[in-house]
């Protein structure tokens, strides 16, 4: 647990400016009735061109309200280059559609966030898939459409895609492979050096009782995407 917190500190203080991070996640279609959980994350850049975000941190909290339906509320800060500062607030529901056949199984999530300043506020319908491999393995393929609204919101709705491989282990161990694409605005998808894409390696590490600590990183693959991102989460499931 302290190397956790160590290593998150230590490139804290050697990254005094980098570009804006990624600190989603490729969530699953599964709801499960009483699951409760509370996280936090920290995600952290290399120093690059873009000053716009050294770091986020980010605490959620979700339930299950039964079987179908889980909500869940983020609340974000960022460091946008002189100092901490509220970044938005979320508020998301999931949606388990069901098992379509027995290895796929589909949901749906819809979320709308306020952020701060003089960006816009948005809106996301997003359809997730969870594909059973074997009895420990399993691919999530994940499809994000998010509207902005407000004086600078963009015109048209936007996409992007989150995709990843997990492989577990006996005694709550995780190693998966994880990717992130953005695709911009429907009416002018493509340009893939102008878009930010990244894929990585994520370990999932079980440390005592009911905590978890999830460590990994993200390699850019696209010109407009930072060059590697440090990430990780502490988690408590109830």
């Amino acid at each position: 647990m302290r190397l956790v917190f160590l290593v998150a500190l230590v490139a804290n203080v050697i990254a005094g400016q980098a570009v804006a991070q990624n600190g989603a996640g490729v969530f699953g279609p599964r709801v499960t009735a009483g699951h409760r959980l509370a996280e936090y994350r920290y995600t952290l850049s290399e120093p690059g061109d873009d000053l716009s975000s050294p770091w986020i941190q980010r605490l959620h909290y979700e339930a299950a309200l039964n079987e179908t339906f889980m909500w869940r509320f983020i609340g974000q800060m960022r460091n946008p280059g002189d100092g901490a500062e509220f970044d938005n607030i979320k508020g998301e529901l999931f949606v388990d559609l069901g098992q379509i056949n027995n290895r796929w199984h589909t949901g749906m999530r819809f979320d709308a966030f306020l952020r701060n300043g003089d960006r816009p506020e948005q809106l996301g319908v997003h359809w997730t898939n969870q594909f059973t491999l074997t009895e420990r393995s399993f691919v999530r393929l994940v499809a994000l459409t998010t509207y902005q609204f407000g004086e600078n919101g963009a015109d048209t709705p936007r996409l992007s895609t989150r995709a990843s491989y997990v492989r577990r282990f006996r005694d709550g161990w995780a190693l998966s492979v994880e990717a992130y694409d953005q695709w911009g605005d429907f009416n002018a998808l493509g340009q893939f050096d102008q878009r930010t894409h990244e894929i990585g390696p994520h370990l999932v590490i079980p440390v005592a009782g009911r905590w978890s600590v999830y460590l990994g990183g993200l390699w850019g693959i696209s010109d407009a995407a930072p060059d590697t991102s440090f990430r990780s989460r502490l988690t408590y499931t109830y």
